[in-house]
């Protein structure tokens, strides 16, 4: 189910990223490394605002549940 997280995890990012650029996000053009403990990071390709600071890397979770993907992303200032 790699395909299904990735792609779940990359519409929580978008929906992280939309109301704070209000602008499109490609999923081609974030940079994902997921790993199998349940942990992901993503490398955007602008900076996101979070109190004043600029942030380039959004860090989440993934799971899979009951064969559903579950995921969500965390934007934690520096």
């Amino acid at each position: 189910a790699w395909g299904r997280v990735v792609f779940s995890l990359k519409e929580s990012v978008y929906k992280l990223w939309y109301p704070l650029r209000h602008e499109w996000l490609g999923f081609e053009e974030v940079d994902t490394m997921v790993l199998p403990d349940g942990a992901f990071t993503v490398e955007l390709p602008r900076p996101l605002s979070a109190a004043g600071a600029r942030v380039t890397t959004v860090r989440g979770r993934w799971t899979v549940t009951a064969g559903r993907v579950l995921t969500a992303t965390v934007l934690e200032e520096p």
